[in-house]
């Protein structure tokens, strides 16, 4: 529900039950106030009745908007996974090339490290 349908609902309500109290505390003597005073009542009452329809409506949109929201952010985790298997998948060869480089580059590093040590003996 809007703010401001529900500002209206209030400020009917308020005007309603300010008419209901002020009918019921007149010094009128006629039967026009306790007519008057359950015609009001009756008004409260769709009013409420009304209140509390919008409310069970606005629930079950709310839960069904959660529900959306949740198979939304499920199928996206999903693609982004697959996104990043994909991506491992297409890098995986490079990765251990590079891999391969780098032992190399290692093991002569070791290597030239061994020749060094021994001609300074």
């Amino acid at each position: 529900m809007s703010k401001g349908k529900s500002f209206l609902y209030g400020f009917f309500v308020g005007g309603v039950v300010a008419g209901a109290a002020a009918l019921i505390t007149a010094q009128a003597r006629n039967g026009n106030v306790l007519k008057k005073t359950r015609c009001n009542l009756h008004k409260l009452e769709n009013i409420f009745g009304d209140l509390k329809s919008d409310g069970k409506s606005l629930k079950k949109q709310i839960a069904q908007s959660a529900k959306e929201g949740l198979q939304i952010a499920k199928e996206v985790a999903a693609d982004v996974n697959r996104s990043i298997q994909a991506w491992q998948m297409e890098i995986d060869p490079n990765k251990k090339n590079l891999e391969l480089h780098v032992k190399e580059i290692k093991d002569k590093l070791t290597e030239l490290e061994d020749q060094i040590k021994k001609e300074r003996n």
